[in-house]
């Protein structure tokens, strides 16, 4: 039992580390599978526009604050900094937004899952 929790403990800190060194709050996962600049939202038509990428929204999709905050779109405005995580493959459909921190570095999407 000792000699599993000792990597899981490792994988785990691993993971806040290159949150905390990109400077976002240790809830943040530490990638996103889209990140970039909000240019639109259509909450009456399920759709964001991410870096000119448009993206289907899923229904009840939540948005995180760095404080700690969670709600719907209306806590996002467009030129805000974003990170997403994204469903299915062939249409991906946002699940969760993360509003940037001030200051955090570009958060890289995590490989092979680009939209």
């Amino acid at each position: 039992m000792n000699r599993l929790r000792i990597p899981l403990l490792l994988l785990a800190w691993l993971g806040l580390g290159t949150a905390w060194a990109a400077g976002l709050p240790p809830t943040y996962p530490p990638g996103f599978q889209h990140a970039g600049l909000v240019d639109q939202i259509d909450a009456g038509h399920g759709r964001i526009v991410i870096n000119d990428l448009g993206l289907t929204l899923a229904h009840g999709v939540r948005v995180h604050t760095p404080r700690g905050r969670s709600g719907g779109l209306t806590l996002l405005r467009p030129g805000q900094r974003v990170g997403c995580t994204l469903r299915g493959q062939n249409q991906p459909v946002v699940t969760d937004i993360w509003i940037l921190p001030a200051g955090a570095a570009a958060i890289p999407p995590r490989p092979g899952r680009r939209p």
